[in-house]
């Protein structure tokens, strides 16, 4: 793992290390999506785990799932998926 660290805007310096540790954090919490979607969560939750890499290898690709589209390299499925860390409260009522 590299020591790089990035600053954020008029942040604190966040490490890579910071970074996939809040990356796997909110990929077990997107876990709540199955509770939601039930199995159709299964390929949204992958890309989401594997964003960082997809957007970077893939950024113009629009990948389709059942009932969305998302673009790989615009944060689109990150965004979507963060909801269960962002509003758990509404999502639970679901």
């Amino acid at each position: 793992m590299s020591s790089h660290s990035a600053t954020g805007l008029n942040g604190p310096r966040i490490t890579a290390v910071q970074v996939v540790a809040d990356h796997t954090r909110r990929t077990a919490i997107a876990l709540s999506g199955f509770k939601v979607f039930g199995l159709s969560w299964w390929r949204p939750w992958l890309y989401y785990l594997l964003s960082p890499l997809l957007s970077r290898v893939f950024p113009r690709k629009i990948e389709r799932f059942r009932g969305f589209n998302t673009r790989l390299g615009d944060g689109d499925l990150y965004t979507f998926a963060n909801l269960f860390e962002d509003y758990p409260v509404l999502l639970s009522a679901h």
